[in-house]
């Protein structure tokens, strides 16, 4: 696979560049962090009229459109604005983040753990292992602000590859 180089920013995501060049990288690295906060929180992508504005990720419709179950409509982003922060919360979400990557399973399995750290402090841990036999750790941190919301404390982009 080969994709964008995808970094969060802390405004939705950004595109890694290299010089004048945007950045790639051959993987699957950049994919659950589209699966998670890519856009649409919660919402399957749906068709829209000409001019109207899609809040998806771009590739929902031009590359998936046919087959909802392996678009990127970020469950997992709406669940954490309406989850509380307890044990029936912390697997609520643990749950929700597996559906949002249902599209890896032709590549390999994964496993996701939801941990709470603090009362207002989660943090996911997803761990790939692809048929070729090559695995991936990716670790993120989030934290809830007084208005509810949660905001990525510390986006690890890196996969640990082991």
């Amino acid at each position: 696979m080969f994709d964008f180089a995808v970094i969060e920013g802390l405004n939705g995501g950004d595109l890694q560049m290299i010089g004048n060049d945007i950045a790639t990288y051959e993987g699957i690295e950049g994919m659950p962090y589209l699966s998670w906060f890519g856009g649409n929180p919660g919402y399957p992508t749906q068709k829209r009229n000409e001019g109207e504005e899609a809040n998806d990720w771009w590739g929902n419709n031009l590359l998936l459109f046919d087959d909802q179950g392996i678009q990127f409509n970020s469950l997992l982003e709406k669940k954490l604005q309406t989850v509380a922060i307890t044990s029936a919360g912390r697997a609520d979400m643990e749950e929700t983040a597996k559906k949002d990557l249902l599209w890896l399973l032709p590549y390999g399995s994964y496993e996701v753990t939801v941990t709470i750290v603090t009362v207002d402090h989660v943090r996911l841990r997803l761990f790939v292992r692809l048929k070729d036999g090559t695995t991936y750790l990716k670790v993120v941190n989030l934290k809830r602000r007084e208005d509810g919301d949660f905001f990525l404390d510390d986006f690890n982009d890196d996969f640990y590859v082991e």
